[in-house]
């Protein structure tokens, strides 16, 4: 029989485990769509682009029978691939030869605003794309609609990136809920889109915000549970720093990796304390559920 502190803090343990792997899936998602095979024509897709930027040749896809890895994918895309496009649409839109002389001829910031409004309703969001499906097929440009199709997907994963960054929690479950549709979309991916969907369900079900009670019932509070609470907590920032959040289940799989390392360490006899698996058995649970109790506390009790 479970005690009830195991049932709370695997209750809280699971439903966090959304924020990093929303990420890693929103990603995999992208690389396995706009990828491609390798010697295709097709000019939008990225293996072209790794290939003429050099980088080592990656296979990647839906039938891919390992996932790519996650960190060169995330920063191929956020930091260069769609800096890239934004910049040709820029390019496009600003009404001059070169980059360079459209920036010295701008007198204000709403000459900047302009044109990057520009570029993202014609080259990033899904009017332009509806637009395209509705035009004659004559003017059907397949480049243009993937290119579209890839700039709309990798801004929802940057706004992603940067809204778990600022702990801005609202922004990130705006996010969640395009992933879970674009996953749906996909038709590739049912099971990350089930998970989103429980979870984006069981938040709208939440008590907003409980009023305060005291410790003694705080075993009633985590079953009554406030969403309010359960958003606060999503994210962590251990080192204190602005800007720098973390996912919990991010935090938890970095906390899996070292206690990986310091068993086979101790396997290996080359740690001397014969009491560090008892350590990090402890101070797993008990990080779990500090983070738990402490944050609920301080973001529901008043002082």
């Amino acid at each position: 029989m479970m005690t009830p502190t195991f049932c709370i803090m695997w209750d809280y343990t699971w439903r966090v485990k959304k924020g990093y792997y929303t990420s890693s899936s929103h990603t995999w998602m992208i690389v396995n769509e706009f990828w491609g095979k390798p010697n295709v024509k097709s000019p939008w897709l990225l293996w072209k682009v790794n290939t003429l930027l050099g980088h080592k040749a990656i296979t990647a896809g839906w039938k891919v029978k390992c996932l790519p890895p996650f960190c060169p994918f995330y920063e191929f895309m956020l930091d260069l691939a769609l800096p890239a496009n934004i910049l040709d649409g820029f390019q496009i839109y600003c009404k001059e030869d070169t980059l360079e002389t459209w920036v010295t001829n701008i007198k204000s910031v709403h000459d900047v605003h302009v044109v990057a409004k520009q570029v993202l309703d014609e080259l990033c969001s899904g009017c332009c794309i509806a637009h395209l499906h509705h035009s004659k097929a004559a003017r059907w440009d397949v480049s243009l609609k993937n290119i579209c199709l890839f700039n709309h997907d990798c801004l929802y994963l940057r706004q992603l990136k940067y809204a778990i960054k600022h702990s801005d929690v609202g922004a990130a479950l705006d996010v969640i809920t395009h992933s879970l549709l674009a996953f749906c979309g996909t038709g590739k991916t049912p099971k990350y889109a089930d998970a989103l969907f429980v979870m984006v369900i069981w938040l709208k079900q939440m008590d907003p915000k409980l009023q305060y009670v005291s410790v003694f019932f705080l075993c009633l509070l985590f079953y009554l549970q406030s969403r309010e609470a359960w958003l606060m907590n999503w994210l962590a920032n251990l080192s204190g720093c602005p800007n720098h959040f973390k996912e919990m289940d991010l935090l938890e799989e970095h906390l899996n990796f070292w206690a990986k390392v310091c068993v086979s360490r101790k396997c290996l006899g080359l740690v001397a304390d014969s009491q560090i698996l008892d350590y990090i058995q402890h101070q797993r649970v008990k990080s779990h559920l500090d983070m738990a109790l402490n944050g609920l506390c301080l973001n529901i009790c008043p002082m």
